[in-house]
């Protein structure tokens, strides 16, 4: 995901802290751990340093998306031409609190992020 993009990176930075937030894990262990404040900078100021940060552990913790999981289960599948699943992703992987709509583009909800 770009970083570089004010919403990704809000989204990204959530999600990091979201897999650092416990006793054991937030601190020192966390990237956007400061030692010169003994804290996290968590918005404190953003600096291209933070963007980096981030982006670097956006690219090693990647976010599972319903796609992803569909074609390693299933490498041979056919695709339609926005690069997904032509088959409804509710059919497989059940409703996801929303119907199906003509409104939304397939590759959106096969691109959503899967709950772990």
């Amino acid at each position: 995901m770009d970083c570089s993009n004010v919403f990704n990176f809000v989204a990204e930075f959530q999600r990091l802290c979201v897999a650092f937030n416990d006793d054991d894990k937030c601190g020192k262990e966390c990237p956007m751990y400061d030692e010169t404040i003994d804290d996290c900078v968590c918005f404190l100021t953003i600096t291209n340093e933070h963007i980096y940060k981030i982006q670097k552990w956006s690219d090693e913790h990647s976010a599972k998306t319903y796609a992803m999981d569909f074609f390693e289960k299933f490498p041979s599948a056919k695709i339609n031409r926005d690069g997904v699943s032509p088959i409804c992703r509710d059919l497989l992987y059940g409703s996801s609190g929303r119907p199906c709509s003509k409104q939304i583009k397939c590759s959106e909800c096969w691109n959503e992020e899967m709950p772990e």
